[in-house]
This record gives C-alpha cells, sequence and structure tokens, in this order.
C-alpha cells in the first residue's frame, strides 16, 4: 500500500512552501529530536513554517538542542493558529512509536523518515534500516537538496543577490592586499564570516518571526562585549535612567 521512497524522490517530495508539522516518537531520545530539528530548521530554511511534536515533552538533559528554536513539543503548546498542510514522522517506525497522538494524524502523513530496520509503514517514507541513525538520514537529505538546487548552501538570513557581492569583496581583499600574500586560510575564513554576518544583519523593512528575535537577543546577551558590528556600527547601547529622563524630558 505505502511506497519505499529514494532519497532523491524524498527529497523532490518536500514541499518547502507549506507549513509542516514534523513528529518523533514518545519518550524521545538524542537522535529523534536532533533529527526532527534538523528537518525543522532544513525546511524553515526553504521558506516554510515548521513545527516539532511529540506525546512527551523534550527531557531536560536534551534541552540544549532545541534551545532558542522551540520551546515546547506538546501538542497543545503549538501555535494556536498553526495549520499545517504537510506532515512528516521522523525516527517513528510504527504508528505505536507515535502513541496518543496519531489517531490525530492517522491517514494524513504525507512522509515517514525512519532508519529502523523493522516497523509498521504508515505513510510512503525513505527508509533506510543499515544507517546508524535518523540523524544520519536527515544529513543525507539536506546534501540531496542542496545537490538538486532545492536548498540553498547559503549562509541563513544571506539574501541570494548578496553573493556575488560578498565573493567579490573577498576576492578583491585578497588580491590587493588588504591583508598580505601571506594570509592564513584562518584570517580569510574569519574575514569571510565578517562578510557573510554583514550581509545577513538584521535589514530595515524585513519581517521576522517572534522565535527568530527570540534566539538573537539570546544570543546577543550571552556574549554582551559585542556592540558593534564588524564595519564598528553599534548594534546595541546602554538606556540608563539619566538617558531615559533625558529623552522624556525630564531633566
Amino acid at each position: 500500500m505505502y511506497q519505499r521512497l529514494t532519497l532523491t524522490e524524498t527529497a523532490v517530495r518536500l514541499r518547502g512552501n507549506e507549513p509542516t508539522l514534523i513528529l518523533f516518537h514518545r519518550h524521545p531520545d538524542g537522535d529523534a529530536i536532533g533529527a526532527g530539528f534538523g528537518l525543522k530548521l532544513i525546511l524553515e530554511a526553504m521558506g516554510c513554517t515548521a513545527y516539532c511534536v511529540c506525546e512527551d515533552e523534550i527531557p531536560e538533559r536534551l534541552r540544549f538542542l532545541t534551545e532558542g528554536v522551540q520551546d515546547s513539543i506538546l501538542k497543545e503548546n503549538l501555535p494556536a493558529d498553526f495549520a499545517p498542510t504537510q506532515i512528516i514522522s521522523v525516527d517513528t517506525a510504527s504508528p505505536a512509536q507515535a502513541g496518543v497522538l496519531y489517531p490525530d494524524y492517522e491517514g494524513k502523513f504525507d512522509l515517514m523518515i525512519d532508519h529502523h530496520a523493522k516497523g509498521d509503514m504508515y505513510a510512503d517514507g525513505y527508509i533506510d534500516g543499515e544507517a546508524s541513525s535518523a540523524g544520519e538520514l536527515i544529513y543525507r537529505l539536506s546534501r540531496e537538496l542542496v545537490r538538486i538546487g532545492l536548498l540553498s548552501a547559503i549562509p541563513e538570513g544571506v539574501d541570494s543577490d548578496g553573493i556575488v557581492d560578498m565573493i567579490l569583496v573577498m576576492a578583491e581583499r585578497i588580491k590587493s592586499g588588504t591583508g598580505s600574500a601571506g594570509l592564513t586560510k584562518d584570517i580569510i575564513f574569519e574575514k569571510a564570516l565578517y562578510q557573510a554576518s554583514c550581509k545577513a544583519a538584521i535589514k530595515a523593512g524585513r519581517e521576522y518571526s517572534k522565535e527568530q528575535i527570540k534566539r538573537i537577543v539570546d544570543k546577543l546577551m550571552e556574549i554582551p562585549d559585542i556592540t558593534v558590528c564588524p564595519h564598528g556600527r553599534p548594534v546595541a547601547m546602554i538606556l540608563d535612567k539619566k538617558n531615559l529622563d533625558r529623552q522624556f524630558e525630564r531633566t
């Protein structure tokens, strides 16, 4: 009834412009969470909204895998207005492993991605019992999406029309010796990171999700010494009571 898919067929089946729900097995372990959230980030890079869901919450010891990406994987904590039109299961070999959530989505799964040799198929799937983990399958999938042109290898936040400019600037710096002929690959890489961070910077008029904004602010708070961008422009400022009073003409 259900079809086993090749890697390429699976990549082509992914609809990167549709809201997607990613389900993984109850009592989630590191592989299920890592693979599920890896797929979530891939789909978001393709332009869609994606959320992970599970019968059980993320264990505290594995919170580092999801920090700043999605706070909870319980169905009741998903956004009320989230209406997925694509449902994918990861690392879930049978309906029983999906637990109490399976009846809610029975017959609605578009894909299952799993590394278990034995199981009960409930959707067309990319299944490889010789893979080391579900994470390996998601890694293969990401590489295949890039190969066939459905996923860009461009850093998040960098507009595609800015890539050529970024490369040209880097090439000119190396050629003209704003460094020197003896530039090490580490220095060149560092300059490339500066350029990428500049191109990926927050732009006026661009819309960002609440989760993206929270992730950016949280990361900034982890490294408070960074107050300027690579070009020296301020990215943060201190507003103490004296400055606030001055802004409201109270001094």
